[in-house]
């Protein structure tokens, strides 16, 4: 038995309880995405939008991510749709596409109609992000126009947009240990990785990743005991606990060994 549990929808609660907070939210964006609106980014203009955007078509894909932020004294709003995802699925174009033309339609839904139609009236962005843990390279076209039958005849006048790839698979372990943030800390343990490697890099965080707060290293033990099965070999539930309780460098050693 693997020490993973390998049900898709437990990762995706997983994550969404997770990245559900201000803080973690932040240090993943930080950490992982780049552009000139993530150093504006404060985490009190951060509101998570608590509300479903799916399609009745897609109803089982409950675990996307969306954040209403404002930036600049200008009161910028946008949006930050980050949609979660174990395996490569060719249709995310489609689906993100949908999601953001949903949340839009609300948006326009709850705008005053003569202030859509003045020359002024802005629709806030919307900045589509990938979380991908799967093993397989993903694959999956990025820009939406590249699934779009002879594209390339119709130029600019045809919809496009590019979506951010964060895969976790894809960074190596030095990279990830450089950051000693909650994101990081996360990517590090949902690697494809062996038990034994797991422990090693659990111990490395305890001992290391000393900025973790105590909010932190709570939701990181969640995330744990909810993403992995105890079995004959490890107690995986146990260890946990004796490792997050244990505060020496050289008992945290002894227990992982």
């Amino acid at each position: 038995m693997s020490f993973k549990k390998d049900l898709n929808n437990i990762h995706d609660k997983s994550y969404k309880d997770l990245f559900s907070t201000n803080d973690a939210f932040l240090s993943f964006v930080n950490t992982f995405i780049q552009g000139d609106w993530v150093d504006k980014l404060e985490k009190d203009k951060l509101i998570l939008v608590d509300k479903s955007y799916i399609l009745s078509d897609y109803e089982e894909l409950e675990s996307d991510i969306v954040y209403n932020a404002t930036i600049g004294e200008d009161n910028i709003i946008f949006y930050v749709l980050l949609e979660l995802q174990s395996s490569v699925d060719h249709s995310m174009p489609i689906r993100l596409l949908m999601y953001m033309v949903e949340l839009w339609r609300d948006i326009l839904r709850n705008s005053e109609k003569k202030e859509i139609k003045r020359k002024s009236y802005r629709l806030p962005a919307i900045v589509p992000i990938v979380l991908y843990n799967g093993t397989k390279k993903w694959t999956c076209a990025r820009n939406f126009k590249d699934i779009i039958n002879e594209s390339q005849l119709f130029g600019d006048n045809i919809l496009d947009f590019k979506y951010i790839l964060v895969d976790i698979n894809r960074y190596s372990k030095e990279y990830l240990y450089e950051f000693k943030n909650i994101a990081a800390a996360i990517f590090l343990l949902d690697q494809d990785i062996n038990a034994m490697e797991f422990l090693e890099r659990l111990k490395n965080i305890v001992i290391n990743f000393n900025n973790l707060t105590s909010e932190e290293k709570l939701l990181l033990k969640g995330w744990i005991k909810n993403t992995t099965n105890s079995n004959e070999i490890y107690n995986m539930n146990e260890l946990v606990d004796n490792i997050f309780n244990e505060n020496k460098k050289e008992e945290v050693e002894i227990m992982v060994s």
